[in-house]
């Protein structure tokens, strides 16, 4: 899983910022498990 590139849809990074507790949204998690991230635009 070291050189997966994940692809975000945009709703999981407004889910991220709209969060006050950061750690409860689903990028923050998939952030311990992947490294690489891509959003298509």
């Amino acid at each position: 899983m070291e050189n997966e590139i994940i692809c975000l849809d945009t709703s999981i990074l407004i889910d991220f910022y709209r969060k006050q507790l950061k750690e409860k949204s689903t990028f923050y998690k998939l952030t311990k498990v992947y490294h690489l991230f891509a959003v298509s635009l």
